[in-house]
């Protein structure tokens, strides 16, 4: 139930899927953020990733 309702977040499904695609490379947190970013449209300070 709590993951059926988790994904129909966009924000949280985004990062989901940021996960999915990239599950082969270690992605840091800044990269995490910066795509979150970018298929988001929004834009924070780059210590919200710490």
């Amino acid at each position: 139930m709590f993951k059926k309702s988790a994904l129909e977040m966009n924000s949280f499904k985004t990062f989901v899927d940021i996960i999915s695609e990239n599950e082969l490379i270690k992605l840091e947190k800044s990269e995490i953020s910066k795509k979150l970013q970018l298929k988001l449209g929004v834009t924070w300070k780059e210590s919200t990733s710490d």
